[in-house]
């Protein structure tokens, strides 16, 4: 009878333990896979800003300065054809700027492009990561923290078994020791007790 109830209860806490086990290696490796997606999601997000639209923006900002000193140097000149001139470039830099802005999905006035700084491209950056959540808002602690919880449990419970196998053990002992079979029974039951108490506590507590 002992050694039968010693067995299933070591079976029971080493099935948990496994289970354990397993989870923790499942939230572990979704914690990774988590982690790359976000990092993933931030170079994305850093190649839109700085590979695509600060170009861009460079590229609306200068066509804009230049049209606006055409416009500028053309007011102040006296001989007609330069003033002609000028105006013309001014007009065609101005549909250039117009035909970028129809390119960019972040500026909507070329006018504003010449003002534009550092902050806003941080502002931008921000934006792209906010468009995009469920992969820059992903709480990787989370499921490190359940892996970790998982595994420290896994080990704790496999400690728990050491009270079960001496338990096994008083048992085998008292099937060839006639005259100490009494008192070793009672040691194997009381082992056993000990062995749930630990695996109940480890589950409630850890």
């Amino acid at each position: 009878m002992l050694l039968a109830v010693a067995t299933i209860v070591g079976v029971a806490i080493g099935f948990r333990a496994s289970n354990l086990s397993g989870a923790a290696g499942g939230d572990g490796t979704t914690a990774v896979r988590d982690d790359i997606r976000r990092g993933g999601a931030i170079i994305d997000a850093a190649r839109k800003v700085y590979a695509e639209d600060a170009p861009l923006a460079f590229q609306m900002a200068e066509v804009e300065l230049r049209a606006d000193q055409d416009r500028s140097t053309a007011a102040d000149a006296t001989d007609p054809l330069t003033r002609q001139l000028l105006r013309f470039d001014a007009h065609a830099q101005a549909g250039l700027a117009a035909a970028l802005r129809d390119t960019s999905s972040w500026i909507t006035d070329p006018r504003t492009a010449p003002d534009l700084d550092g902050a806003d491209l941080v502002d931008r950056f921000e934006e792209i990561r906010a468009s995009n959540p469920e992969a820059t808002q992903i709480d990787v602690a989370s499921s490190q923290e359940s892996a970790e919880d998982d595994r420290r449990k896994s080990t704790l419970l496999i400690g728990a078994l050491i009270p079960v196998a001496l338990a096994v053990l008083f048992g085998s002992l008292a099937e060839f020791d006639e005259r100490r079979r009494a008192r070793l029974v009672t040691a194997g039951w009381a082992a056993i007790a000990v062995g749930l108490v630990l695996a109940v506590l480890i589950e409630v507590v850890v």
